[in-house]
């Protein structure tokens, strides 16, 4: 009886669910925060280098990254 009383059956499913809840927050993070954002200084540094020159778009991605 004493094994019974003393087990622990929810901590491993509750350190589990912990975990899969973080991934799923970093996930969640970088899909909609980061992935976005770094689509959108790639491309505009894409177009600053095609119609002005290399130096706007270093400039700019320098800028952004710092």
């Amino acid at each position: 009886m004493r094994f019974h009383i003393t087990r622990n059956t929810g901590g491993l499913s509750r350190s589990i669910e912990r975990g899969t809840k973080g991934i799923e927050v970093v996930l969640r993070y970088s899909l909609f925060n980061i992935f976005p954002t770094s689509v959108e200084i790639i491309l505009v540094s894409g177009m600053l280098w095609y119609v002005y020159s290399i130096w706007f778009a270093v400039t700019i991605l320098i800028t952004m990254i710092v």
